[in-house]
């Protein structure tokens, strides 16, 4: 595998380095629109003013996101949605129905809802074509119906299956949650910024190095990075005071790979890519935002300059550009994010029910949270007219009401002169 992930990322170089640059690239915020415009004539005037008034607005709108790329993940990106594919022929037996109608109702649960959607279909009926290549690729490895597969989110464009098999309560009750997944959306909620979930190996001399050196690195970092003010302007949903710096909080949470009660969230992680699951190298993956997780570093690639390096790009200021555009993955959660972080403090009940979802976390999942205080002001207020989007729409609409208005009056010139 040429050194894979001993390096830096868990990948080979050529899709390392551009991983890194990616990273670089977003976290630097550069945008330069490069436009050209011919046009003669009275149109000409009126083109040109066209254009600065679009750019205008788009300075508008890019200037005004300080937000941290961290923050603005947990506010605006909604979690990508997996898909759990039920394969039968005929009508489902009372238990697969049961399984079905189970994760159906999990999944549009307005409480708690989880990121999937759920298919039902019979194998004997017209199916759509994405249906008919997932099914075909299942038949080629033996399946038997009725038989489930969940995918990852289209956008991840992940080409393994996180799961396959027979349709299984069993399986299905250990989707949506488990301890560790419940103990990373309940540190998030309460402000911080990124946790770096680090998959252990088993071996407790590189398993407590590779956590030591993620603990000392980003203790550093946390006690050094530096954020603009927090933007009173944008709306919030992580706690902190009008006007004062946006915390930066990261911790550590080790998660065992051979730990039964993580098993689905173990597949999660290491089916990202291909080859992760050969290597035998202790993992870590930063995570922000709804359980948006970044690329691994591995083995050796724990280090001071990797580690910086994602660091950075999470604190980095939002270039607000579409989600698809950044990097990660989303995990499989089951979360009420949207009603959640708009409370400024979320309760121990809240948390009760998200924890819920698995039993209490056990000592193979052990949280190890860097030092570091979260702050636990009362969220900024906003309102509609110092909205930053709100600002752009203005800009933009009144800038097309005064292109129509000098239209209006050259076409009445030319009229009057003819």
């Amino acid at each position: 595998m040429g050194g894979l992930g001993y390096n830096g990322w868990g990948f080979g170089a050529s899709r390392r380095e551009a991983l890194r640059n990616e990273m670089r690239d977003l976290s630097r915020q550069r945008f330069a629109p490069r436009m050209t415009l011919r046009c003669d004539g009275p149109w000409r005037g009126v083109a040109c003013l066209l254009l600065a008034v679009l750019a205008l607005g788009r300075w508008q709108e890019v200037s005004a996101c300080t937000v941290p790329v961290f923050r603005y993940g947990l506010e605006r990106w909604r979690a990508d949605d997996y898909e759990i594919f039920i394969y039968h022929r005929g009508e489902l037996a009372a238990k697969d129905k049961a399984v079905a109608d189970w994760l159906t109702e999990q999944a549009g649960d307005e409480e708690t809802p989880w990121n999937a959607r759920v298919y039902v279909i019979d194998v004997d009926t017209e199916m759509e074509r994405y249906e008919r290549q997932v099914w075909e690729a299942q038949v080629k490895a033996k399946a038997s119906l009725p038989w489930m597969v969940v995918r990852y989110p289209y956008p991840a464009r992940v080409m393994a299956d996180l799961w396959a098999g027979p349709v299984s309560m069993e399986v299905a009750k250990r989707l949506p949650m488990s301890p560790a997944r419940g103990e990373l959306a309940k540190r998030i909620l309460q402000g911080h910024s990124a946790v770096w979930m680090l998959l252990q190996i088993g071996d407790a001399a590189k398993d407590e190095a590779a956590a030591a050196c993620l603990r000392r690195e980003l203790k550093a970092i946390q006690a050094e990075l530096t954020l603009p003010p927090d933007d009173p302007n944008v709306e919030s949903g992580v706690p902190t005071a009008p006007g004062d710096p946006i915390p930066v909080v990261f911790s550590v949470l080790e998660v065992s790979r051979k730990d039964p009660a993580e098993e689905m969230l173990v597949r999660m992680l290491l089916r990202l890519e291909p080859d992760l699951a050969e290597l035998s190298e202790p993992m870590a993956f930063p995570i922000f935002g709804r359980g948006r997780v970044l690329f691994p570093l591995v083995g050796k690639g724990i280090n001071a300059e990797m580690i910086g390096e994602a660091s950075a790009f999470l604190a980095a200021p939002c270039s607000c550009v579409i989600k698809a555009q950044n990097p990660g993955v989303d995990l499989l959660m089951s979360v009420g994010w949207d009603r959640l972080i708009e409370q400024p403090v979320v309760s121990d009940a809240e948390f009760a029910r998200i924890m819920g979802r698995a039993p209490a976390v056990p000592a193979t999942t052990k949280p190890a949270t860097t030092q570091g205080s979260v702050a636990s002001a009362g969220e900024a207020g906003t309102t509609l007219e110092s909205s930053p989007v709100f600002r752009s729409v203005a800009v933009t609409l009144g800038g097309i009401l005064l292109v129509v208005a000098v239209l209006f009056l050259v076409l009445r010139s030319r009229s009057l002169h003819r």
